[in-house]
């Protein structure tokens, strides 16, 4: 049986765990909720946290009726008395995150977002074609572009992107699923109004 003691330390509005193990080690919870979850989050809190210093867990999934998924940031303490300067690291880290979160869910609010610009053109699986971008092309649009210069409906249907992104001031690596979702939700509006018209 596992006798580990753990330790709860509160840092302005974060928990941090110590855990009493041999080697001490210390790390923090994040949530998110599962719908928001795309590949780019995933990878942007693994840099976050790797540029910290501290580690971060795979997504950890709760059960059936959870609608969050979980990550662990954390380290190994390299002696008990470095405690005071890691929970201050985990602080920065921490911060950096929620700045993160934030701008996530700004990013994931729809109320005034404009679609007119995929009016007319069949754009695909925007979720799949951005992380194309992020993780082959470095976050370019131009060098995706360069990479299909010779399909011209590729063009419009990256320009069609760029614009979203300008207009809207969201990243399509992030919010790609949700604007898959809205542009299915569009198409199914367009067909029911058809059906009604014949």
């Amino acid at each position: 049986m596992d006798n580990t003691k753990f330790e709860n330390i509160k840092v302005d509005k974060f928990n941090i765990i110590h855990a009493l193990t041999d080697p001490q080690r210390i790390e923090a919870k994040l949530e998110f909720f599962r719908d928001d979850i795309s590949q780019k989050l995933i990878f942007s809190i693994m840099d976050i946290t790797h540029a910290h210093g501290f580690g971060c867990s795979r997504p950890q999934f709760g059960g059936m009726d959870d609608a969050k998924i979980y990550f662990y940031v954390g380290t190994i303490l390299p002696s008990p008395r470095s405690l005071k300067k890691y929970v201050e690291k985990m602080k920065d880290c921490l911060l950096d995150l929620y700045d993160f979160s934030c701008d996530l869910l700004r990013q994931l609010d729809f109320s005034n977002v404009d679609m007119s610009m995929f009016d007319g053109v069949d754009v695909g699986d925007v979720e799949k074609i951005a992380s194309l971008r992020d993780q082959y092309y470095d976050g370019s649009w131009d060098k995706l572009k360069e990479a299909f210069f010779e399909y011209e409906e590729t063009e419009e249907v990256i320009e069609t992107l760029i614009k979203f992104e300008k207009v809207n001031e969201k990243d399509l690596g992030l919010i790609g699923h949700k604007v898959n979702l809205l542009l299915d939700t569009i198409e199914l509006e367009k067909n029911k109004k058809l059906v009604v018209l014949n």
